[in-house]
């Protein structure tokens, strides 16, 4: 079963290239005009910024060294940690939470995706509030390089192995979900795909979790998993919805996989964009909605599931959270499709 696996995901990897031009670096990092300054002010490329070069380099080195294959003992303090494996953590919300208090009744995640520090992550959880408005958890994911961080991906895409950062969102989301919550978001980016899907199939086998997995939305960007499926598909539970960029390289191996195999089996309703580009700030969410505040995304009904029914084209439900949407509720449209824009 490992062989067929690897050889299905050698496969997908070779038709994901498959595409004309191969504008292959720009699937990851968009077009070059946009690699220079003046940058949005979450742009992940200001990572690089000259003016903080400890944490230009700090990053550099996470990104693109292969890690000493072990924990810092204590008695080798005096050397970096940054040249060592990283323990996976949960980075809570530390801002001002008055400015975010009118969703006492939501708990919000974020999992990021490979080559991803602290500042990383911080930076992208920076993004996500300043569009929805809500205080996120982290679920770090650390980098170990971007070779270590690829190979781990692609272990996970198999199902058969939960890396740690999976059993640390696990529990945390499995706390949240049995607690009086009555929302539980995760936004899961890139790797971070996988490792929600991993989640959800330890969920599922938890009977306390699974019994309030109704609470759960889940919001992939750039969904590069094999399987993250309903756990009951008749009322489509947990709520799924993905975005991805056509001609990212990292969704082609997934969500948006040339050729669906049949191991790739993604549920939710799928919203493209014609673009290049991977970054989840740069080229995801400064793109979601236009300045009128319409959806620059459109519904993808030949990579969506087979067997998602939804009485005219989907809305995404995500974007009704988003601070610049201007319109009716998802409630409202789902129970009235005459609702949705474009309708």
């Amino acid at each position: 079963m490992a062989v067929k696996h690897t050889l299905d995901l050698l496969a997908t990897l070779g038709r994901a290239f498959h595409y004309f031009p191969p504008l292959y670096v720009n699937s990851i990092l968009g077009h070059p005009p946009n690699w220079v300054p003046p940058y949005p002010r979450y742009s992940e490329f200001r990572i690089l910024d000259p003016r903080k070069p400890m944490r230009a380099l700090g990053y550099l080195i996470d990104a693109g060294l292969f890690p000493i294959p072990m924990k810092r003992p204590g008695w080798l303090g005096f050397i970096p940690e940054v040249f060592f494996l990283q323990e996976p953590h949960v980075m809570h919300w530390q801002g001002q939470m008055q400015d975010y208090d009118s969703y006492p009744d939501e708990s919000w995640f974020f999992i990021n995706g490979v080559t991803s520090n602290n500042d990383i992550a911080k930076l992208q959880r920076a993004c996500l509030t300043e569009h929805f408005r809500r205080p996120i958890t982290i679920i770090q994911n650390p980098t170990d390089s971007i070779y270590l961080d690829i190979l781990e991906a692609a272990v996970g895409k198999t199902g058969a192995w939960m890396a740690q950062p999976a059993h640390l969102g696990a529990v945390e989301i499995k706390r949240v979900l049995c607690s009086s919550k009555k929302k539980v978001v995760v936004v899961a980016y890139s790797q971070g795909s996988i490792i929600m899907a991993n989640i959800l199939r330890e969920l599922q086998r938890c009977p306390e979790a699974n019994a309030q997995l109704h609470k759960l939305e889940i919001y992939n960007f750039a969904n590069c998993s094999d399987r993250m499926e309903y756990t009951d598909p008749v009322r489509r539970v947990p709520y799924i919805e993905n975005f991805a960029n056509r001609q990212d390289l990292v969704a082609r191996l997934g969500v948006l996989a040339p050729k669906k195999r049949g191991i790739i089996n993604i549920d939710g309703p799928v919203f493209v964009r014609e673009a290049y580009g991977h970054l989840l700030n740069q080229h995801y969410l400064y793109h979601l909605l236009d300045d009128r505040g319409q959806s620059t995304y459109h519904y993808d009904d030949r990579q969506s599931a087979s067997d998602y029914a939804f009485e005219g084209e989907p809305f995404p439900r995500l974007f009704t959270y988003h601070k610049d949407y201007v319109g009716p509720s998802w409630e409202e449209m789902h129970h009235n499709p005459a609702m949705r824009m474009g309708a």
